[in-house]
């Protein structure tokens, strides 16, 4: 599923990120399998 969206550069060379339309979204969540761990947190 995530091979389907570009992945963009933002913010700086480091910054890789899946840019998916917003009526993408549904789909795209029901395919996370898995919990989603916080490695970092910025403020």
């Amino acid at each position: 599923m995530a091979g389907r969206f570009p992945v963009q550069q933002a913010g700086g060379r480091t910054i890789l990120e899946l840019w998916v339309p917003a009526e993408e979204l549904d789909e795209f969540n029901a395919h996370i399998v898995g919990e989603i761990q916080v490695v970092h947190r910025f403020r």
